[in-house]
């Protein structure tokens, strides 16, 4: 079964995790963004993940491809950190002794728009034990970053970042008990993590955010 079609199969009012409706950026101008789309945030099975690494092939040529297109370091810049995460994310899904655990955002016709790169941990203190969810990567497909290069880019969505972290600690930490998800930054993602409610840990580069209500009694 194709990927496509095993997502048309998964794709149905009564799966278990909602949707929310997504509001696009109105000030966009004619920028050929998609606005009023259902995004849908699912966890890949272990027999899928070899699919993302096809996946990831082609947002890297296309980021890569972005990058060349530009002089202005500003726009050259964050497409090698796109080039460089998707890279990070097929390597990550490849290693055989790495236990990983892969979420994927995607449109109700099936386009996938982010993906994230999970792994559970406990964080150890003398007060108590922190249990979390660690983003080791989290990239949204190249076409959807707000650049200048993209303001005429067809099909473009923007929210899935969003909505992709939203699902971790609204619901993946809420049904699995964990206190809040961890992630280190890269420069260009740093303002759009703190806009979300991120803040570093204490004396760390580690971001956090604390799931609503999941505070484990010390």
């Amino acid at each position: 079964m194709s990927f496509i079609n095993w997502f048309a199969q998964k794709f149905n009012p009564s799966c278990a995790s909602p949707y929310a409706q997504i509001t696009y950026n109105s000030n966009a101008g004619n920028s050929g963004i998609i606005n009023n789309k259902k995004l849908k945030v699912i966890e890949l099975s272990s027999e899928k993940k070899q699919d993302v690494v096809k996946m990831m092939n082609v947002w890297t040529d296309f980021a890569n491809a972005k990058a060349s297109q530009s002089s202005l370091v500003v726009n050259t810049e964050i497409f090698k950190d796109s080039f460089n995460i998707c890279t990070w994310i097929k390597n990550s899904v490849n290693n055989s002794n790495k236990i990983c655990r892969v979420f994927v955002c995607f449109q109700e016709e099936q386009n996938i728009q982010a993906i994230a790169i999970v792994t559970n941990a406990v964080a150890s203190s003398p007060v108590k034990d922190i249990p979390y969810l660690y983003v080791d990567y989290l990239a949204t497909h190249p076409r959807n970053i707000r650049s200048a290069l993209n303001e005429k880019e067809p099909n473009r969505v923007t929210g899935a970042g969003s909505k992709l972290i939203s699902h971790l600690v609204n619901k993946v930490c809420k049904k699995e008990n964990l206190e809040e998800v961890r992630l280190q930054s890269l420069d260009s993602a740093r303002e759009f993590y703190k806009k979300m409610g991120f803040a570093n840990l204490t004396g760390q580069s580690i971001l956090f955010l604390k799931a609503p209500g999941n505070s484990v009694a010390a």
